[in-house]
């Protein structure tokens, strides 16, 4: 049986998406899953021939999830750099990794400027345990340095295949599972995609004590959306799903659900945004109904070489 391990709520909708036609899949969703107690009572509803199980804290601190998996299994994990994959990776555990997020592993080279001198880097898939790395996009990584000696490992699997795969019942069991309706966007419309900045590695979010400054990310987001209004664009903001801030106080913007995967409401576009912007969040790869796409992160890095 194939049984996937999801950390997220984008994970759980590629883990279904991949199940084929009267095929037996496990899924065990991660406390971090956000609304993970409803959406495993939805997942049972709509599939009641998948397993469900949600990894609690004391369920990831006893290892008792080994206990649900058997030796014919195919283990598959969208994140081996928490605890979970630190456990598999010690007790040389066989599993399948696959990329958590769009082209998740080209943004980490270029975030964390990977070099083949980063021998010592075992999470990513890169130790025994780990059979392979599936990527949407092999092209992007072959030139990079550390990647070019795991090459082997990585199986290239076009994210836009599966979508394409998909047949009209299953999707509609995904849109109703998401609770996803048909959306029809105000023109000119401007895509936020937020990220929990303030909790996550950036600096820039941090109070001198190094403790969140929640309100410097929401003014962030704050000062993007007026801007963006200012130069005629309806605002529709997207939160991660992990960025608990309540954006509803920016006036006049159109906030999207925000445990929907995005590329769950991109299916249901009428129309193309013309713009959608983020910081750096790996979502705006999953989306293809836009016209322009804006990576700020990105924009900066370049504009700060060229003046080098």
């Amino acid at each position: 049986m194939k049984k996937y391990i999801c950390f997220t709520n984008m994970q759980v909708m590629i883990s279904l998406m991949k199940k084929q036609k009267g095929e037996s899949i496990a899924l065990f969703l991660h406390f971090n899953v956000r609304g993970h107690q409803e959406l495993a009572e939805r997942i049972k509803a709509f599939f009641p021939d998948i397993w469900v199980e949600i990894l609690t804290s004391k369920i990831i601190q006893t290892k008792q999830y080994f206990d649900w998996l058997e030796e014919e299994d195919h283990v598959y994990l969208f994140n081996d750099a928490d605890q979970v994959g630190q456990e598999f990776r010690d007790r040389k555990y066989p599993y399948h990794l696959i990329e958590d997020g769009l082209n998740f592993h080209y943004n980490y080279a270029q975030l964390a400027g990977l070099s083949d001198v980063d021998s010592s880097l075992e999470h990513y898939g890169f130790n025994p345990a780990c059979l392979d790395i599936e990527v949407n996009d092999i092209s992007k990584i072959k030139d990079n340095s550390f990647y070019a000696r795991f090459l082997d490992k990585f199986i290239e699997v076009p994210r836009r295949e599966l979508f394409d795969r998909q047949e009209e019942t299953h999707l509609k069991k995904l849109f109703a599972l998401y609770q996803v309706e048909d959306i029809n966007l105000v023109s000119p419309s401007y895509l936020i995609l937020t990220q929990p900045l303030a909790d996550d590695f950036w600096s820039t979010f941090k109070k001198e004590d190094k403790s969140p400054d929640y309100a410097k990310q929401y003014y962030f987001y704050f000062k993007m959306a007026q801007e963006a209004k200012e130069a005629g664009y309806h605002v529709y903001l997207k939160p991660h799903p992990r960025d608990d801030l309540d954006y509803h106080g920016i006036p006049e913007i159109t906030i999207l659900p925000r445990y929907t995967p995005m590329e769950m409401i991109d299916l249901r576009l009428s129309t193309p945004f013309d713009v959608a912007v983020t910081l750096m969040s790996s979502s705006i790869e999953g989306i293809t109904k836009v016209k322009e796409k804006r990576v700020i992160y990105t924009e900066q890095k370049n504009r700060l070489k060229s003046h080098n």
